[in-house]
């Protein structure tokens, strides 16, 4: 079983119990799956999982965390909560709910949540959905940018059957330089439905709204 952990580097300390480790690192290693990369011990960060084309990316995503024993915080759609004994689960492995129609308060309270918190790693899954989009969104760039806190990136590959954490990247506001080497990392993952995959790029009034704003910003600083 030494296989699941062996190219792991994990520097933070401890928030889960040795129980659930020993459980989730039996489960991948009777399911073929591995850890690898490195958990920078920065008290608070925003993590992406990608690419997410199925329900058991969340699976593994509690999997992952319980084997790094660490808490991890990942935003959820509300609707799942409702279900009773899923509902109560869900929210005891980290689940936080979502509305879709509230987007713009979810960037800002995340990121004031992440900012002032003591210790936090707030998991979002940047393609929004399950199903095949032609675009990434930017709501986890912004929230990692507002509350100045690095983006580790949490690679799904279903190809070789492997967690992979890449970065830290640390947001400069410049989202058009930042997320492409965001994207280089996961371009070469295999999710478990390729047909589902979210094209990696960004939608064009995203685009715009930044173009537009850069004036202003650089007018500020000189």
């Amino acid at each position: 079983m030494r296989r699941v952990t062996a190219e792991l580097n994990n520097q933070r300390p401890p928030r889960r119990g040795r129980l659930l480790q020993w459980f989730a690192i039996f489960y991948f290693w009777v399911a073929g799956w591995k850890v690898e990369g490195t958990l920078p011990d920065n008290p608070r960060m925003l993590i992406t999982g990608a690419p997410h084309t199925s329900n058991w990316d969340g699976w593994n995503v509690i999997m992952t965390s319980w084997i790094a024993r660490v808490e991890l915080k990942w935003m959820i759609k509300a609707e799942f909560l409702r279900w009773p004994l899923i509902g109560w689960f869900l929210r005891w492995a980290g689940a936080v709910p979502i509305r879709r129609d509230s987007s713009h308060n979810v960037v800002s309270q995340s990121a004031e949540q992440l900012r002032t918190a003591d210790e936090m790693l707030l998991l979002v899954a940047p393609e929004g959905t399950r199903r095949k989009t032609d675009h990434w969104k930017t709501g986890f760039y912004w929230i990692a940018h507002q509350a100045d806190v690095p983006i580790l990136c949490a690679l799904m590959d279903y190809g070789n059957k492997t967690i992979r954490f890449t970065g830290p990247y640390h947001p400069t506001g410049d989202i058009l330089n930042d997320i492409e080497k965001i994207w280089d990392d996961y371009r070469p993952v295999q999710p478990l439905h390729p047909e589902k995959l979210s094209d990696m790029r960004l939608r064009p009034r995203d685009r715009e709204r930044f173009q537009q704003a850069q004036p202003a910003q650089q007018e500020e600083t000189s």
